[in-house]
C-alpha cells in the first residue's frame, strides 16, 4: 500500500516537473541523455557500423606530412651536392692526367712522365740488344762522327788550329771521346796536317745507313772539314799547299821580343826573374838563356842550381816513367786519365806538350814518323839526343820524337798562330831535362835518386 502510493505520487507529477527533471539530467550527463533519445528514435534495422579508417584518433599531430617533405628535400640537396662534387673532382683529375704534347722530348725533359727503375732497366736491356744489330751500330757511328766534327770545329774556332789528338777535346768540348761500337767496324782514326789547319777522321760502316738525304753504303769513310767522303789513302794536306802531293818548306817561327839579346824573350825573363835589359843578370859572364838551359840559376853567380831556385818544378809521370822540369809559374794538366798526354801552359797561352803514342813494332822514331806521314818530306829533320837516346826533330824545331820500347814520346812546343816563339829557351829546357832516370816512389814523390839537376855537368855549354 505504501509502495503503491509512492508510485502514484510519482506518476502524479506535473509535466513541468518532468521537464525540469529531464533538463537536470541532461546537464549532468548530456551524452547519455542524447543516446537515450536516439535509441528511442532509431530502430534496430537502422544500425550501421563506421569504417575503421575513420576511427583514427583526432589527437595525432597534423604536421607529420610537412616534416617528411623537409627531410626529403634535405636528402635530395645533399645527394645533388655530392654528385656535383664528384663530377668536379673527376674533371679535374682528367685534366691533370692529360700530358702536354711535346714534339721533341729533348726540348723540355721536365715534361716527360716519370719512369720507374724497372722501366729504366728494361730500356737499357733493349738498348744493349738493339746495338747488337749492324744497322744501329752504323747509326751510332754517324752520331759519334757528327759529335767529333762539331767539337773539332769549336776547338778550331777557339784556337785557329785543329788539335794534335782527339783527347784534347775533353778539355771543354766533349765529356768523353766516343769509340767505335763493337763488334764490327774499326776504331776511329784521327790525323792532322802539319800546319794543323786540316784533319782526316776515318770510320767504317758495316751495313750502311742514311745520313740526312745521303745514303751511305757499307765501307770505309773519311770526314774532313769539307764533309764526308769515301776513304782515300792520302793523309790530310796543308791548306796552304798548291798541290795535294806537295809539302811546302816549313817556315821556322821567329823569336819573340828580346830586348837584351840573351835568347830569353822579355816574357821569358819574367818567368826566371831575370833583367830584360841585361843579358847577364848575375854578372858571372854567362848569358841568362845559357844558364837556364844548362840548369843553373841565372839570378845567382857561381854554381847555384836551377832546381834549388824555386823557379822550376819537377814533374813526375809514374805511368810512363819519365820526369821533366817546367817553370813553377806554369799550369800542368793531364788531358787523359792515364796521363798519356800532358800539357804545361804558360801565362800567354803557349804550351809544351808531351804525348805518348803506341809503337808496337818498335820502330825508330824516324821510321815510325814516315809510316804515319808517308808524304811528308823529312829531309829537313835533324837528329839530337834526349836523355842520351837518339831522337828526331822537325824542320821548324818545335816537335821532337823519341822512340823508347813500344812507345813514341813526342815533346812539342805549341806557339798557336802568332808565329813568334816566346819560350824557345824553355822548350830547350824541357828537352834538356826530360829523363827516365829520376823517378822516385810514387807515394811521396821523393826517392833515393835526385830530381833533374846539374849532375855530370862540368861547365856550361851553349
Amino acid at each position: 500500500m505504501f509502495n503503491t502510493n509512492n508510485n502514484l505520487i510519482a506518476d502524479d507529477k506535473s509535466p513541468d516537473e518532468e521537464e525540469s527533471k529531464v533538463e537536470i539530467t541532461n546537464e549532468q550527463d548530456p551524452l547519455s541523455a542524447q543516446d537515450v533519445m536516439e535509441e528511442e528514435q532509431i530502430s534496430e534495422d537502422d544500425v550501421h557500423t563506421i569504417p575503421t579508417r575513420f576511427l583514427k584518433s583526432k589527437s595525432l599531430p597534423k604536421k607529420k606530412g610537412r616534416v617528411s617533405w623537409i627531410v626529403l628535400g634535405i636528402v635530395i640537396f645533399v645527394v645533388l651536392g655530392l654528385v656535383i662534387m664528384a663530377a668536379v673532382i673527376f674533371l679535374m683529375k682528367q685534366k691533370g692526367e692529360k700530358s702536354p704534347v711535346v714534339e721533341d722530348p729533348l726540348v723540355n725533359l721536365n715534361l716527360m712522365p716519370p719512369v720507374n727503375e724497372n722501366q729504366n732497366e728494361n730500356q737499357n736491356e733493349n738498348t744493349n740488344q738493339a746495338l747488337e744489330t749492324a744497322a744501329l751500330r752504323d747509326q751510332r757511328r754517324l752520331q759519334d762522327i757528327t759529335e767529333l766534327r762539331s767539337a773539332l770545329e769549336l776547338y778550331f774556332n777557339a784556337n785557329e788550329f785543329y788539335p794534335n789528338s782527339l783527347s784534347n777535346l775533353t778539355s771543354g768540348y766533349l765529356s768523353i771521346i766516343p769509340e767505335n761500337p763493337l763488334p764490327g767496324g774499326e776504331q776511329y782514326t784521327y790525323l792532322t796536317s802539319t800546319d794543323k789547319l786540316n784533319y782526316q777522321l776515318t770510320f767504317v760502316l758495316e751495313e750502311g745507313t742514311s745520313f740526312g738525304n745521303l745514303r751511305l753504303t757499307a765501307g770505309k769513310y773519311e770526314t774532313t772539314p769539307q764533309g764526308i767522303f769515301p776513304y782515300s789513302e792520302e793523309p790530310p794536306v796543308n791548306n796552304n799547299t798548291n798541290s795535294g802531293n806537295e809539302t811546302p818548306e816549313p817556315i821556322k817561327p821567329t823569336m819573340g821580343l828580346d830586348s837584351d839579346g840573351d835568347l830569353l824573350s822579355d816574357i821569358e825573363e819574367n818567368v826566371y826573374k831575370t833583367n830584360s835589359i841585361l843579358p847577364d843578370t848575375d854578372g858571372d859572364s854567362y848569358q841568362d838563356a845559357e844558364e837556364v838551359v844548362n840548369l843553373y840559376d841565372p839570378t845567382k853567380a857561381g854554381s847555384a842550381r836551377l832546381i834549388d831556385s824555386g823557379l822550376v818544378t819537377a814533374y813526375y809521370n809514374y805511368e810512363y816513367s819519365y820526369s821533366v822540369l817546367y817553370p813553377t809559374s806554369w799550369v800542368v794538366r793531364s788531358l787523359t786519365p792515364n796521363k798519356s798526354e800532358v800539357i804545361f801552359t804558360s801565362s800567354n797561352g803557349e804550351f809544351m806538350e808531351i804525348i805518348i803514342q803506341p809503337n808496337p813494332l818498335g820502330l825508330s822514331a824516324l821510321n815510325w814518323y814516315i809510316n804515319q806521314n808517308s808524304t811528308i818530306d823529312t829531309s829537313g829533320f835533324t837528329t839530337l839526343l834526349v836523355d842520351g837516346l837518339p831522337a828526331i826533330q822537325t824542320a821548324d824545331g818545335l816537335t821532337t820524337y823519341l822512340a823508347v820500347g813500344t812507345n813514341i814520346y813526342t815533346i812539342s812546343y805549341n806557339i798557336g798562330v802568332s808565329q813568334q816563339m816566346y819560350f824557345y829557351s824553355t822548350y830547350k829546357l824541357f828537352l834538356r831535362t826530360f829523363s827516365f832516370k829520376y823517378i822516385g816512389p810514387q807515394s811521396d814523390g821523393d826517392g833515393d835518386q835526385e830530381p833533374p839537376g846539374n849532375e855530370g855537368l862540368g861547365e856550361i855549354t851553349s
